[in-house]
């Protein structure tokens, strides 16, 4: 078992020992030191599939991605919300004018994007497409 109490650790902290660092940083003999990376979880959505072809709904489904939940619940604290395919540890090649979504109520965002694109929300949260006008 690792303990990091008895020496130097390296680690990723998405893992049992993140939760253990977590736990213990605060603690005199513990140190913590941190460098970006240029590791990264992203969500991709599959463009042929009827629904995720049309922006709007990847758009409100990136909106409504918990990431502050994601990042205390799953990887104890220890991530930088990104927002960008080419993060800032990438230094000169990243963009950081790449749009940011979800900056706070998210699920909210989302529905908004959805009704602005047509989308009808009922009283029970069904997303319904928009109308398809005949031509």
């Amino acid at each position: 078992m690792v303990t990091p109490e008895k020496g130097k650790l390296n680690y990723l902290p998405y893992t049992r020992i993140g939760k253990q660092l977590k736990d213990n940083k605060g603690k005199s003999n513990i140190g913590v030191q941190s460098t970006p990376g240029d590791g990264w979880w992203h969500f991709s959505q599959n463009l042929r599939k009827k629904g995720l072809d049309d922006r709007a709904v990847r758009q409100a489904a990136v909106h409504a991605i918990p990431k502050a939940a994601i990042n205390k619940q799953i990887l104890y604290g220890f991530a930088k919300e990104g927002w960008n395919l080419i993060g800032e540890s990438f230094g000169k090649y990243s963009n950081p004018d790449v749009k940011k979504y979800q900056k706070q109520n998210g699920v909210e965002a989302g529905k908004k994007r959805l009704e602005d694109a047509g989308y009808v929300i009922d009283n029970d949260g069904t997303v319904h497409f928009p109308e398809q006008s005949s031509k």
